[in-house]
């Protein structure tokens, strides 16, 4: 799937392309784990917290995913992808300054 960012002028800002699975791994929007392919952020928005944003985007709107994995093989190829769980997402986010809640 693909979740992209808008600007108020209508330009892209962030694009997302990621997979929601179920435990059985088949596609599922309603699945429990999410795992990102690739995240691109154009120049112009980057080192401002947009990958931060997006993803905030998509753990808001797939509240029952548990687990987030990152591959971003055009990025960094050679790097195991990268899995965290909600508790740790919420960290990452800032959730502990900002009150960020993945799910209530």
């Amino acid at each position: 799937m693909l979740e992209v960012l808008h600007d108020d002028k209508g330009n892209i800002k962030a694009v997302c392309d990621y997979l929601i699975v179920n435990k059985e791994k088949a596609l599922d929007d309603e699945g429990y784990w999410m795992i990102i392919e690739e995240i691109e952020i154009n120049p112009e928005y980057r080192n401002n917290g947009m990958l931060w944003a997006i993803i905030k985007t998509l753990l808001v709107k797939f509240p029952d995913v548990e687990i987030c994995s990152f591959k971003r093989l055009a990025k960094y190829p050679n790097r195991v992808m990268r899995t965290y769980n909600r508790k740790q997402f919420e960290l990452l986010i800032k959730g502990g300054r900002d009150g960020f809640k993945w799910k209530e």
